[in-house]
């Protein structure tokens, strides 16, 4: 090999103390240490011992922490990391992927039509693009009008090296159409795909537009993963869709950071949202972004034609958009009404707190509750060229939030729950319906062992049910099982749809002056089933997942379609708290400055 340059030269003790633990350590750490042959010896040893113990007992030999540690490390340093993300099927015609035409600006691209069951089908590459060292330096494709009824984007993204999760956003001109965050790369690297039904936005894909994909990224000496992404859109025609939005408009000054959103038009409030809590990757556990919708209708009714209306300019840090949906009538057509009618009470809120502290005065524990209830009621006769009918907004919210601080705030319990009713009528029909519940619990701890010694421990619960029924602007994910045989015969007796999941994380930091251990797991039951419309009925499961990952390897997984299943694993040498080793600063551990990359675990949700 020649001499050791100056460069090359890596901190490691002399050979007679150069344990196991020490060498996993600097093969996770540095790329330098996982070319150490000294390093790569220990290692090779080792696996190849662990390799011997398992073929000698085979079905029932189960590997230490070390060992798994070990086995782990391999693993993910050789082999490219599928990450991905539990959710119901998304409809896609059959084929289509066979062929793909490149959107490139030019007006004579051609759009390939393929499969003879979806004649008006076609796959579109909007966008191949490499996010390295840039900030606020968007990829900006020229999308070009394509007519059919419903659009399904392919989001695939690879990366390798070391980074940070990052947040991506995609633009139709200035109106925010989706936002996502990455994951965070290994060694080996990582890959994960996306479906993502877009129907709802056919205002845009159906007239030229500037599409605008926004991810922004650092490269340097220690944060080293590209980003290299590939955006496609397939579009084809389906008998089974909802009448899309005549037109959109933006809301979106990009800045501010809110708990709460209200919606005023012309002074008057119009409805409100609390957010769906996220926690990126890298976080607790990752989560995607979901999107919230009001119905205004009898406040739009008062915003004639010719009318001036006034609006308010945004706070200077508004980080969230939105979107207004407008089905219109005939040109010919004016709609008017009556001013609407509020109903708004005063919000109802309680808060208690109690506080202990030591001997010398200093802060100890500290026990709160925060509780608000709201609700409003919002009602207008509406006169369009259909007739006359009146139109009611009714919401009721609530928001219990419980915290917990002892042993002066290095054990934090945290116990929030936001449930919530969106009802919107029209007469006696009542034409869109939501009812929400997203419970969260998270515990954190780090307690001091010694001067040198420390542990970190997290752990969340969270959850989602959403109950929808009636006319959403968003896809309601029935669509997909209309063209299943099992499901289709279903699919009328309908009134809506459930989605229920649970996700359940925890991870354990061990520092020492020796060396750092660790273990993350994480699992998720996901369920999306039709509401039947006998009410007194138990709901059809259409959709259900139940998985479990634990240091990037999984360990259960169980699927069903339908209530059949198509598919089942589960390995109980792997599943449990299995260790994987680092070296970690207390700062890094927690995401508060420079480290190494964290163990992926599985993560579900929409984006």
């Amino acid at each position: 090999m020649g001499s050791t340059t100056t460069e090359e030269v890596i901190d490691r003790p002399p050979p007679a103390l150069f344990q196991l633990p020490k060498a996993l350590d600097l093969a996770r750490t540095t790329e330098e240490g996982a070319r150490d042959p000294v390093v790569i010896s220990i290692l090779e040893v080792e696996i190849n011992r662990i390799w011997i113990k398992i073929q000698t007992e085979p079905a029932t030999y189960v590997m230490s922490r070390e060992e798994f540690g070990v086995f782990n490390y391999f693993q993910n340093r050789f082999q490219v990391l599928e990450v991905f993300q539990v959710y119901q099927p998304v409809l896609i015609p059959p084929g289509v992927a066979d062929e793909t035409a490149s959107y490139n600006g030019v007006e004579e691209t051609a759009i390939n039509r393929v499969d003879e069951r979806w004649p008006l089908a076609a796959k579109v590459v909007l966008m191949e693009h490499t996010f390295g060292k840039q900030l606020w330096h968007p990829a900006i494709i020229h999308h070009l009008v394509a007519s059919f009824n419903k659009v399904v984007m392919n989001f695939t993204v690879t990366s390798s090296g070391r980074q940070f999760d990052r947040l991506a956003l995609m633009y139709f001109g200035d109106s925010e159409i989706w936002r996502t965050s990455t994951a965070e790369p290994t060694t080996a690297g990582i890959r994960w795909e996306y479906l993502k039904d877009m129907t709802e936005y056919l205002y845009f894909w159906n007239s030229p537009q500037t599409l605008i994909f926004d991810l922004g990224n650092l490269i340097d000496s220690t944060y080293t993963g590209y980003y290299h992404t590939t955006l496609t859109a397939t579009f084809f025609t389906s008998p089974e869709t909802a009448e899309p939005a005549d037109l959109i408009i933006p809301i979106s000054a990009r800045h501010g950071s809110e708990k709460c959103f209200q919606v005023l038009i012309d002074g008057q409030l119009a409805g409100v949202q609390w957010p769906f809590p996220v926690v990126f990757t890298g976080g607790i556990v990752p989560r995607a972004l979901e999107a919230k919708s009001l119905d205004s209708m009898l406040s739009i009714s008062m915003m004639e034609k010719e009318a001036v209306h006034s609006l308010i300019q945004l706070e200077s840090y508004w980080l969230v958009t939105g979107k207004i949906f407008i089905w219109l009538d005939s040109n010919n057509s004016i709609t008017t009404g009556t001013a609407p009618t509020l109903s708004l009470p005063t919000p109802i809120i309680t808060t208690s707190q109690f506080l202990t502290q030591n001997a010398s005065g200093a802060n100890e524990t500290l026990t709160y509750t925060t509780n608000v209830q709201r609700s409003l009621s919002i009602s207008s006769t509406v006169i369009t060229e259909n007739g006359t009918t009146t139109s009611t907004w009714l919401q009721e919210l609530g928001a219990m939030n419980y915290g917990q601080y002892s042993a002066f705030g290095a054990i934090q319990i945290n116990n929030a729950t936001t449930h919530g009713v969106d009802i919107s009528t029209s007469g006696e029909f009542t034409k869109y319906k939501s009812e929400y519940t997203y419970p969260v619990w998270v515990n954190t701890t780090y307690l001091v062992l010694s001067s040198t010694n420390f542990t970190l421990d997290a752990a969340i619960t969270r959850g989602l049910e959403l109950s929808i029924t009636g006319a959403p602007v968003f896809p309601d994910g029935l669509q997909p099982f209309t063209y299943l045989a099992s499901s289709a015969p279903l699919t009328s007796g309908f009134s809506g749809t459930h989605l229920s999941s649970n996700q359940r994380g925890s991870a354990h930091y061990l520092g020492t002056s020796a060396g750092s251990s660790g273990f993350g797991s994480t699992s998720q039951t996901f369920e999306f089933s039709g509401l039947n419309v006998d009410s007194d009925s138990v709901n059809t499961e259409l959709y259900y997942r139940d998985v479990e990952a634990v240091n990037s390897t999984i360990v259960y997984d169980e699927e069903r379609l339908v209530g059949a299943e198509i598919g089942k694993y589960a390995n109980s040498r792997l599943r449990g708290a299995y260790w994987s080793q680092s070296t970690l600063s207390p700062k890094a551990a927690i995401g508060r400055g420079k480290g190494n990359p964290k163990q992926l675990l599985v993560g579900g949700g929409v984006v």
